[in-house]
């Protein structure tokens, strides 16, 4: 009876597992840039200035530009904002007056610095008695959002 050699079995299941493993690397190092690429981090707590105008830093941690739209240029008014890639949602039931981002995108972070904008709300405000504003930013694509905080009194 002739077969094949145990030498020449163990190579081919040795250049199947490698092939294999090739494979899923190149598979998941896609789907996992598509998810840390634009990852997203927010200041939290905000600040208030003024009494009334919330202010929170929004930094890009991922490899890829967030595209913000033109909400940079279009005053935005309601409970939330779709602003590109970034959807912001006032959580707290309040409203959002003329919010906006000062950028249109926010660039890819760069070794040893990281690209920030502030997204402004100048509508966190309750007569006389401080306000808790609540917004809840979602990057396209995500589930998870991030949130912040920004206690105002006015």
């Amino acid at each position: 009876m002739k077969g094949i050699t145990p030498i020449i079995s163990i190579i081919v299941l040795l250049l199947i597992t490698v092939s294999l493993a090739g494979a899923a690397y190149v598979f998941l190092g896609g789907y996992m840039t598509a998810y840390t690429g634009k990852a997203l981090q927010v200041s939290n707590p905000g600040l208030c200035i003024g009494g009334r105008e919330a202010f929170i830093t929004v930094t890009n941690m991922g490899t890829q530009p967030i595209n913000l739209g033109n909400c940079a240029t279009v005053a935005q008014s309601g409970t939330f904002a779709d602003c590109g890639d970034i959807t912001v949602v006032r959580t707290d039931g309040g409203a959002m007056v003329n919010a906006g981002f000062d950028a249109d995108t926010i660039a890819a972070a760069q070794p040893g610095a990281l690209s920030k904008v502030t997204f402004r709300d100048p509508g966190c405000t309750s007569a006389g008695t401080p306000a808790v504003c609540k917004y809840a930013f979602t990057r396209a694509g995500e589930l998870q959002a991030a949130e912040a905080i920004v206690s105002c009194s006015g």
